[in-house]
Order: C-alpha cells, then structure tokens, then sequence
C-alpha cells in the first residue's frame, strides 16, 4: 500500500506465522499447536474480562476497522470490474534459468516436458516510485554492462505514497513508468541517476519483488506493477482480441437489447419467468465476484487480477447471446379470440 514499515491486512496471517518459526516453532506439529492454543486461550480471557473489545470479522482477511477501507472501495469496484473484459494480455511471470541455477540436461529436459519456447525477446512495461536523498534525473533501464535499454521514464509526483518521519526528511516521492522491448539475455535492470553524479542499479527485473519497498543509502523505491511478455503470433493475436472485445462485448449487448425490445413489441411478448430468474442469477454471480474482490481490493491485496474474475467472465461474455435470442428469452402470449 506504499507504507514502509506496514504489513498488509492480506499478509498478516504469514507474518505470524514467520515470527512463530523465528522463535523455534514449526518443527513439531503438537507443540506449534499448542502454542497457539495457548494464546487462543489468552485472547479469550482478555475479552471475557473486557481487557479487550471483541467486534465481527465476517472475512478472515478483511480488516474489521471498515471505516479505514471503505472509501477505497468504489474505486476498487471499477477497477476490479474492468477485469471482466480486460484490456491487456495477462500478467506472465517469465521463469528463464539463469545460468548455474541448473545443468544444461535440467534445463533440456524442463523446456521439453513444459513445451517451453526458448524465444527470449520480451516486451517489458513497469511502474514504481522512488524517494531519493538528492534530485533524481533519470530512470532508465540498462543491461547488466549499463548501456541503456529504453527511453528515460517521465517523472510525476505521488502524493498517496507517504513515508515515515525518519526516512522522508529532505525526500520528495516521484512515480516512475517505461517500457522497452529487451532481449532477456542483457539482464535488465532498473537505473536510477542522480543529478548529484551517484548513480543505482538494482537487481535484474526477473527477480526483483513487486510491491515492496526496497532501500538503498541513496533512495527508497517500490516496484508496483511489472509486465514480461512475448510477441510471437499468438501473443498479437490475443492482444487483438483483447484490444477490441470491450467494443465488441457494447455493441452486442446494445443490439441484444434492441432485438429483445422490437421482439417484444412486435409480437407483444414477454420474457418468461425462468429466463428472468436465470439473467438474474447471472447478474447476482458476476456482481457478488466483483463486489468480492473490490473489498479484498481496497483492505487487503490487489484484487485486480484476471484469474479471479475468470470463473464469471465466461458469463459475462455470454449476457448478450442469452438475451438477444428471442426464441429463448421470450414466450408468446396465446392470441386472443373474440
């Protein structure tokens, strides 16, 4: 959430679960059972003799303090319920081995069994942000020899981030976005270029982690958002027909309703009553989906992620089909007799 220092409602539970194992737990099921017994048992006696207040929890991962996430969540409905007809490819998470992480038989033998292309030309597109000690002048990303690989990155403010006291003194916080096609093989990095001549590079993009805050005795950054993806002919294919779905999808479902009006009003018929429960159903499964994870959205992770909305965006695609067919959707009245 661009709070250094803060663990995210979504990531509590392994946070604890961390701290558990520090202390010597989680090498024998019994007694890392009975450790949490053990404060299940205090956390009870705590609110049966009001030391502590106990409220509702309805989703394990929700933060139960509403009021923090709650004026989040219109946003994170829009953005959550952009995913049912999205418009970029997926996110891909490019698993290339690095040299001396595995033999070359390994490596063979894995491309083999995956159907794994070995194409190593990729598209890559990132956004983060930085605080750095001095004015920062560029952003770039270079291979591992430093020779750039894209265009210097335009640099705004963010005024959402916010850092603590102790680390944003002297610091202003700018955004930063490029994007660059790369040949996976140049190793590519981030490079941050100060206007006082220092000069920082991070890890290689493949294994640096997104959303975390990550320092330097020069700046702080966060890697929010990186995509690696590939552009053989599937790939364009698929970037088409995801480019031009959301028009597609509008102008079907403004036709369908058209239809199913002139039907209606042509041949005075109306929808039966299982075809409106079944539309209303559909309506009830993609809306609950959505609502769903625009909530974990706005108090615990990033729920705009296509795999969430996968199940229902088969349905959505469908609505208009299931409405324009006319023969399906609507049902004569008996012609009357005089």
């Amino acid at each position: 959430m661009g709070l250094i220092g803060e663990v995210g409602a979504g990531w509590l539970r392994w946070s604890i679960r961390d701290a558990v194992e520090a202390i010597g737990y989680y090498r024998d099921a019994r007694r890392t059972e009975e450790f949490y017994g053990q404060i299940a048992g205090e956390l009870e006696a705590a609110f049966a003799d009001g030391r502590l207040k106990r409220r509702p929890a309805p989703l394990p991962f929700v933060d139960p303090a509403v009021d923090v996430w709650l004026p989040y969540l219109p946003s994170s409905i829009l953005n959550v319920g952009r995913m049912l007809y999205p418009d970029r490819l997926p996110f891909r998470h490019d698993f290339s081995v690095q040299a001396g992480d595995v033999s070359a038989e390994v490596k063979r033998i894995y491309d083999k069994v995956t159907n794994r292309k070995a194409h190593t030309n990729r598209s890559i597109t990132l956004s983060g942000w930085v605080a750095a000690n001095s004015p920062l002048s560029t952003v770039t990303m270079v291979d591992a020899n430093g020779r750039p690989l894209s265009e210097a990155s335009g640099l705004y403010a963010r005024p959402d981030v916010r850092l603590p006291e102790h680390e944003g003194q002297n610091r202003h916080v700018l955004g930063f976005s490029s994007s660059a096609e790369v040949d996976l093989r140049d190793q590519p990095a981030i490079n941050f270029a100060l206007s006082n001549g220092t000069e920082v590079r991070t890890e290689i993009l493949e294994r640096l982690p997104v959303t975390t805050v990550l320092s330097d005795e020069e700046l702080l950054f966060a890697l929010e958002r990186i995509d690696i993806q590939a552009h053989g002919w599937r790939e364009r294919v698929l970037e088409d027909i995801i480019a031009w779905f959301p028009i597609a999808w509008l102008w079907s479902s403004l036709a369908a309703l058209a239809l199913t009006a002139v039907t209606w009003a042509r041949n005075r018929s109306r929808p039966t009553p299982l075809k409106i429960a079944v539309l209303l159903t559909l309506v009830l499964f993609i809306g609950s989906r959505v609502l769903l994870f625009a909530i974990l959205d706005a108090s615990a992770w990033n729920g705009q992620q296509t795999r969430y909305l996968f199940p229902v965006s088969l349905l959505f695609a469908a609505m208009p089909f299931l409405i324009a067919n006319p023969f399906s959707m609507v049902a004569r009245n008996p012609a009357r007799t005089d």
